[in-house]
């Protein structure tokens, strides 16, 4: 469903963020998807969320699927995950039995070039000029083409610094879409999710983390004002997957797979 829209909205007016109009000098609109990763669908019920709220009121609100890369790939090719290829979060090889975990992964084309194309690429092929900042898949390289311009997520990054995010924004207003006139974007945040693993989904911690994601939505519409974006931006805001609190106890039974008689590590495939 979002695919159809990023596709519908790269052809017609829409009012996702805001009411669009036609862009007067170019006649085209531009679409930046943005990926908030772990933000549960009831994370902005125990939060003030005023620029999430906006947004919503502004357009629509519709449900997301699970699990990070799998997801990811989703929203990117319109696929069902038992269909596109993309099935974890790391990459397993059955003949060698070489394991790569979430960042090396990223970088193994044959995992996510299995046949399913990227909007990425399909809007390339309709000669419009698309870019991707950390988002899942974005190093990878599709029936030989990559994405025009890109930056991968660095293997260690802090995904919970708020100045870096605002640099992220800034880097795809104002140098991608308004000084490359770049026609679709994606951009990826790595919390609350990061903070909701660390802490847990109803800790305090997490609850910041959504108002700082409310805080960087509304950074995000006043920077597109600020560039003169706004008539002619659609945004679209997702997440990737959810996460439930765990408690121990009488009701909650721990199997450790150690204490099994007989059970070794060594015996698993993954």
């Amino acid at each position: 469903m979002l695919l159809a829209l990023s596709v519908l909205l790269l052809i017609f007016p829409a009012t996702l963020s805001a009411p669009v109009r036609d862009d007067c000098t170019t006649g085209k609109n531009k679409l930046l998807l943005i990926s908030f990763d772990g933000f549960r669908w009831d994370y902005d019920r125990d939060v003030d969320t005023p620029n999430l709220d906006k947004m919503a009121e502004e357009g629509v609100k519709p449900p997301f699927l699970t699990i990070t890369s799998p997801t990811h790939f989703t929203l990117l090719s319109g696929r069902y995950i038992e269909n596109h290829g993309v099935t974890h979060n790391n990459w397993f090889n059955t003949t060698t039995q070489e394991k790569k975990q979430y960042y090396m992964m990223q970088l193994v084309d044959e995992y996510w070039d299995n046949g399913s194309l990227p909007i990425w690429i399909t809007t390339q092929r309709q000669g419009l000029k698309t870019g991707s900042l950390h988002f899942p898949g974005t190093a990878a390289t599709y029936q030989n083409e990559t994405i025009q311009v890109k930056e991968v997520e660095p293997r260690f990054n802090d995904r919970t610094n708020e100045t870096a995010w605002r640099e992220n924004v800034d880097k795809v207003l104002k140098e991608w879409f308004k000084d490359q006139d770049l026609d679709f974007v994606t951009l990826y945040f790595g919390d609350p999710d990061s903070t909701g693993h660390k802490y847990e989904p109803d800790s305090p911690e997490r609850r910041e983390a959504v108002k700082k994601v409310d805080r960087t939505v509304g950074y995000i519409r006043e920077t597109a004002e600020k560039h003169g974006l706004s008539d002619h931006l659609n945004i679209i805001i997702t997440a990737d997957h959810g996460m439930s609190t765990v408690f121990k106890g009488e009701d909650v039974k721990e199997i450790i797979l150690n204490d099994i008689p007989g059970f070794s590590l060594k015996d698993l495939k993954f």
